[in-house]
């Protein structure tokens, strides 16, 4: 089963990158208003968050380790492009089914439903990866030898949700930013968004992991660090 897993995981990394992403991009240039540009952003935020966080997650802090498809060191090289096609992606499939120009919906609406529907399919996702050794999680249930449905609930609801909220939000600003505004605004717009989505997720983790776990949760866990007295517990050890 895992070589079959590895195989698929292979399949859909490649689908992924080249097939929806393109695809998604299509989708969003058919809304309504919504200009080249703004639906050019929409679909390259989650690339470039796909490339940074768990770029910076595998090859620096060490925390994370993908085992298929194409690698450099610990990191799938396609992980941006596949990433980013899935999520944006799945954010169109909420536009869509709401039949509103994006512009148009309520903030809290976008960022309630893109968090939860992005955040779901990607705790799905993380799940049967780390199930089938196609990624590793060095987290404090992995040094636990827990099961992989925990070592995933670790921090798959905050961490994803986190991003599929900033995304959501993401979204209606250059929806409705793309209503006549000029191009340079709407790239500050974009840029704004993106370190927006880069660091809400991390930061809403660390907290959960400090709260939960009393450290950081940006790198492997290790046993001292439950030994270590609370006043001694640094964010980054």
């Amino acid at each position: 089963m895992p070589l079959i897993m590895n195989r698929i995981f292979a399949v859909y990394q490649i689908a992924a990158s080249f097939v929806l992403l393109p695809f998604s991009y299509r989708l969003w240039l058919r809304e309504p208003e919504l200009r080249h540009d703004a639906a050019l952003a929409i679909v390259l935020l989650p690339v470039i968050f796909g490339y940074v966080v768990p770029g910076i997650g595998t090859n620096i802090t060490r925390l994370w380790e993908f085992k298929a498809g194409l690698r450099a060191g610990r990191y799938t090289l396609l992980h941006g492009l596949m990433f980013g096609g899935a999520s944006s992606f799945l954010a169109w499939c909420y536009i869509g089914v709401t039949d509103t120009h994006p512009g148009e919906l309520s903030l809290v609406n976008t960022i309630a439903a893109t968090a939860v529907i992005i955040g779901m399919c990607n705790w799905l996702f993380d799940y049967l990866a780390i199930k089938y050794g196609i990624a590793v999680i060095r987290n404090k249930p992995y040094a636990e030898k827990k099961s992989s449905w925990t070592i995933v609930a670790d921090y798959a609801p905050v961490y994803f949700g986190f991003f599929g909220g900033s995304y959501g939000a993401a979204i209606n600003r250059l929806a409705a930013c793309a209503d006549g505004c000029s191009p340079v605004r709407l790239w500050m717009t974009a840029l704004a968004s993106c370190l927006s989505i880069i660091i809400l997720p991390i930061v809403g983790h660390c907290l959960w992991s400090y709260l939960r776990h009393g450290y950081s949760g940006l790198f492997p866990y290790r046993q001292r660090d439950a030994e270590a007295p609370s006043h001694t517990r640094s964010w980054m050890h």
